[in-house]
């Protein structure tokens, strides 16, 4: 066979012609889905059926195709994989995965890190920083944990088990955390997320760069600073025009700690039962939440007073979810790693107020959203009581019982109520969610004991107390 030798374009290098013509032939090959006769194989490399031929014979006596002898088809030969395979463990992870890490650093404005697997674990290669400012002590040479960062999450789903067996065991008796759930989530989703789990105020989502084997050869991360709140301003030495309020804390069972509240949602709605008395269709519809101020919440109930401007004040017993873990747009499967704890709580109501603000199309605050509404009980975490999806939940009143359900009646349960607030708001340590009241709800008057228990929890007692004088007119 000639070959030509000639000068390409806009280079000084030259070429072998026939060369590169063959691998038309090749590249035909490799991009169709099953092996080709010679016609087809000629028509899909731009050549004329003889042409084609020739290059065919060649490539198949040095290894490079393959021809079946029954059905007379071509298909990619031994050589060809065995140059692929030597390619291919010849490939640098960081300088491939470096490029794209730049890309996204400058797409998101977020610093970026590299990481590969070492003896100790994953290990930090690359660090980009992006526009705002990631305060850390991880650097260059940095290891990750296995089990509470997004990087150690994606080596964890993407490498065999037994190079990361002894760090996981390491890992699991001092975390808690089991690996198999952290497993199958990244591996169906291809990436992982957290959200403070390493590093408090800091959410990361991490990728794999895969091996022909599918294996992670080397991580991508973007890390993302977590906006600071309205409180942030308060930390800061300042002088302020007056004293800041102390927020409430509720008491933790099994430790001297407390739980501070940050912010409290209340879902509506969310048994069927009760929806039905409220006058309402129990189908499941999305959810919806309304929120109290945070100094609503009474730790611990005791007495509270009647409110103003209502003639029909009535209890609402509920189970209470504390949150422990940052997270935004968290799915179903993963909405319970947020949780903190779970307590007894009562979300006490202006129901006149509320139900006229409901038929007219207004806000409930006025019925909902006022001081001493919302009283809890201590906070039993999980790591000593589990999490709770069923179990009594009883509500009293002077002794009567008024409200006798099961928490496995929720319309919503706890992931479903966590996951879709999650949509509209990113929950923060502190939050409290209240998941809602089954049937009985009914009014109260001053002097009234309010008794609610759920099971395994410590219950609650409230006691109605006159109202604030300031309100008596």
């Amino acid at each position: 066979m000639s070959t030509i030798d000639y000068e390409t374009k806009g280079s000084d290098r030259r070429g072998i012609q026939s060369v590169e013509i063959g691998m038309r032939v090749i590249e035909a090959l490799r991009a169709a889905a099953s092996p080709l006769h010679l016609k087809d194989l000629a028509k899909a490399s731009g050549l004329p059926a003889s042409n084609c031929h020739r290059y065919v014979v060649s490539f198949v006596r040095t290894g490079f195709l393959i021809q079946d002898s029954n059905s007379g088809r071509y298909d990619l030969g031994p050589r060809l994989l065995q140059a692929g395979l030597a390619a291919l463990s010849r490939t640098d992870p960081i300088a491939i995965a470096t490029p794209a890490l730049e890309k996204l650093v400058d797409a998101t404005g977020n610093t970026g890190l590299l990481s590969v697997w070492a003896d100790l674990g994953p290990t930090i290669v690359r660090w980009m920083p992006g526009l705002a400012a990631v305060r850390t002590s991880l650097s260059t040479g940095s290891t990750l944990p296995l089990l509470t960062s997004a990087t150690g999450r994606v080596f964890l789903a993407f490498l065999p088990s037994r190079q990361t067996a002894a760090l996981v065991a390491n890992e699991t008796m001092s975390d808690n955390i089991e690996p198999a759930p952290l497993v199958a989530r990244v591996r169906a989703s291809g990436i992982a997320q957290v959200s403070g789990d390493h590093i408090p105020g800091l959410s990361a989502v991490a990728a794999p760069v895969l091996d022909a084997h599918g294996e992670a050869t080397a991580v991508m991360l973007d890390e993302i600073p977590r906006p600071k709140g309205l409180s942030s301003s308060l930390d800061n030495d300042m002088t302020h025009v007056f004293e800041i309020p102390e927020r409430p804390a509720v008491p933790i069972t099994g430790s001297n700690a407390t739980f501070p509240v940050l912010r409290i949602f209340c879902i509506g709605r969310n048994y069927a039962a009760h929806a039905r008395e409220m006058g309402k269709d129990p189908t499941r519809e999305p959810p919806f939440f309304f929120t109290k101020f945070a100094d609503a919440a009474v730790p611990r109930g005791g007495e509270i007073p009647f409110p103003s401007e209502t003639n029909n004040y009535h209890y609402e017993a509920e189970l209470v979810i504390a949150i422990g873990k940052e997270g935004a747009w968290i799915s179903n499967a993963a909405a319970l790693e947020l949780v903190f704890g779970y307590a007894v709580g009562l979300d006490m109501t202006r129901r006149d107020l509320q139900l006229e603000a409901r038929d007219k199309g207004r806000p409930w605050d006025t019925g909902k959203n006022f001081s001493f509404s919302a009283p809890i009980g201590p906070i039993l975490p999980v790591q000593i009581g589990g999490h709770i999806s069923a179990g009594r939940i009883h509500l009293t009143v002077n002794g009567e019982t008024k409200q006798d359900a099961d928490i496995a009646d929720l319309i919503w349960d706890c992931a479903e109520t966590i996951a879709y607030i999650s949509r509209f708001e990113r929950l923060m340590p502190g939050d409290l969610i209240y998941t809602g009241t089954p049937a009985g709800v009914g009014p109260v008057q001053p002097g009234d004991v309010i008794d609610v228990t759920i099971a395994g929890l410590e219950p609650l007692t409230v006691t109605v107390g006159k109202m604030d004088p300031a309100f008596i007119r």
